[in-house]
């Protein structure tokens, strides 16, 4: 029953911590959409870079083309530069690439620790690229999320996103204190289960010593000991049974 309820605590934990982890990266590609849509010099880089020369091709307020798509996500930092590369082989050249550093260290459930890690956008043409490029993303271990060009979407995502996170932070906090409280209680009984499971492997394992006479039901060893000894083994034996309130006495037999 104790350990099903640990068990049942540290998934919850786990489940939690990965939860916390996906809206806190969330928020992170929320927060560099600023960065990623609102340069203006980074929009003629995205028309040099695509080819995009048709005016009428732009969103109204001046954004990227209507005929350009873009993936964004966050990866580990160690991971970006290969990204990078294997997307200007893959897609030749037909992209533009930008990433930013996220400002602290994020919990990665593959390297069960955190790690530094980016945020990045990828923009380039057609639906069938596109699922390329969140294929090698994914296959790099990133994280996948979907933001909206236009800064008030995204700003009303960041308010739920927040609000979530804030529930989120409540619930994990209780679930940690609960575990922690459980692991206090088993904590001081450790050493008396120890003592008791050792006193009791010590007793399995002397027993398997024997050998069963199925016939008279009774356990035969055969063993080692000093001539001048017998007399004591014999006395100890004959308390120990007295002890234990068996009726069936103990016999040695001296095997010449």
């Amino acid at each position: 029953l104790i350990e099903e309820r640990l068990t049942q605590l540290v998934d919850a934990s786990e489940q939690l911590e990965l939860q916390k982890t996906d809206l806190e990266q969330f928020r992170y590609v929320l927060q560099a959409g600023d960065e990623f849509f609102s340069k203006t010099g980074d929009l003629a880089s995205i028309h040099e870079s695509l080819g995009e020369e048709d005016e009428q091709g732009l969103l109204e307020n001046g954004g990227i083309p209507r005929s350009v798509s873009f993936v964004t996500g966050v990866i580990p930092r160690s991971k970006i530069n290969t990204l990078e590369q294997i997307l200007w082989r893959v897609l030749r050249g037909n992209l533009f690439f930008k990433h930013v550093e996220l400002p602290e260290h994020i919990y990665d459930a593959k390297a069960k620790d955190k790690i530094a890690k980016n945020a990045f956008i990828v923009f380039s043409h057609g639906d069938l690229i596109m699922q390329r490029i969140k294929k090698i993303a994914e296959s790099l271990d990133a994280n996948l999320y979907k933001v909206d060009e236009v800064h008030e979407l995204r700003s009303q995502e960041l308010n739920s996103v927040n609000s979530r996170l804030s529930d989120l932070y409540t619930v994990l906090e209780t679930t940690t204190t609960t575990l922690e409280t459980e692991l206090y209680a088993i904590a001081k009984e450790l050493d008396s289960w120890a003592r008791d499971i050792s006193k009791e492997k010590a007793v399995y394992e002397t027993l398997n010593l024997f050998d069963r006479d199925a016939n008279r039901k009774t356990l035969i060893a055969e063993g080692w000991i000093p001539k001048d000894d017998l007399e004591s083994l014999q006395e100890q034996l004959g308390e120990l049974t007295t002890t234990l309130g068996i009726d069936v006495p103990s016999i040695v037999n001296v095997l010449e």
